[in-house]
């Protein structure tokens, strides 16, 4: 159900399409005992939580994540889905969330006693790349015959992907030889198509691609994740809102979720916030983005820091 409800865009739709699955069907979502459950993708250090809403969105990554794994040690190749399409608005943490989930699977599995450290670090390997560098090309390729996985932003950014994607997708490179090592697969993310500088992709690149769409948060989601970390999660909510509207060319959620990453990191879970909402610490001042400006690839990143094992 997660995979067929995921990739439908409007959440009232998908609730009903879900609803539908469960009447005429019988399937239906696991259940729980509470409207919101905490998710914790990573190590304890670097917790990363979703509320019980997006849930649909682990389930569906890891189903296909996990597929590729088991098909990769059976010898299966070609019987896994290899590129997810993870679109959402700027900020939701949508290459965030690959990277924890790719985390959590990591720490489990080197938590299993007799653990083989190189094989783990071998079958989760990924690279994290972003759409605006030309080295990315290079980086595909070589992640393409490692059978490596490959977290990448912003994919309609570059139209140059459409084509390499398409090949790749297919098992072979750009010169007709199959890939060296199985395994290659696309964990990727985008902002809508019609966001400026973005274009869609093409059916035959999108047709690849298990679609995902994630939701902007909800006031309660977005309180809910605060409750963790601050005493008052409804007044830093509603001083967000005042400073987003005031601001909303360069606020968004990701602006709410990296200074609750500070407030935790400083243990100020006593902030005393005034009743009456006052707009967050932002500068009087801020530089528009230029429009069509491209991110910078990041660096490689491989599991060479791998967890401890107690």
């Amino acid at each position: 159900m997660n995979e067929f409800a995921g990739a439908i865009k409007d959440p009232a739709q998908r609730n009903e399409f879900a609803g539908k699955l469960q009447t005429k069907i019988g399937i239906r979502e696991e259940a729980t005992l509470s409207a919101h459950r905490k998710l914790e993708l990573s190590s304890p250090e670097k917790k990363r939580q979703l509320p019980r809403e997006k849930k649909y969105l682990i389930d569906a990554i890891e189903q296909d994540i996990l597929m590729r794994n088991q098909a990769v040690a059976n010898n299966l190749v070609g019987y896994f889905k290899p590129a997810i399409l993870l679109e959402g608005n700027p900020g939701v943490g949508k290459s965030t969330l690959y990277q924890a989930i790719i985390e959590k699977h990591v720490r489990l599995e080197l938590a299993r006693i007799g653990a083989n450290e190189d094989e783990i670090a071998k079958r989760w390997k990924f690279y994290t790349l972003s759409a605006g560098n030309k080295e990315i090309y290079a980086d595909l390729r070589k992640a393409f015959h490692e059978g490596a996985m490959v977290i990448l932003d912003e994919l309609n950014l570059d139209e140059g992907l459409e084509k390499i994607l398409n090949q790749y997708l297919t098992g072979f490179d750009e010169n007709g030889k199959p890939a060296q090592n199985p395994g290659f697969m696309v964990l990727s993310s985008q902002n809508p198509g019609y966001f400026e500088g973005r274009k869609n992709l093409s059916p035959a690149l999108r047709n690849r691609f298990h679609f995902l769409y994630m939701d902007d948060y909800s006031d309660a989601e977005l309180a809910y994740v605060a409750r963790g970390i601050l005493q008052d999660a409804e007044s830093y909510l509603q001083a967000y809102k005042i400073t987003a509207a005031k601001y909303p060319d360069t606020i968004n959620h990701r602006s709410y979720f990296d200074l609750l990453a500070e407030l935790e990191k400083e243990k100020k879970n006593d902030i005393k916030l005034t009743a009456k909402p006052t707009p967050l610490n932002v500068p009087q001042t801020i530089p528009r983005p230029k429009a069509k400006a491209l991110p910078v690839m990041r660096s490689p990143v491989t599991l060479s820091d791998k967890p401890k094992i107690k």
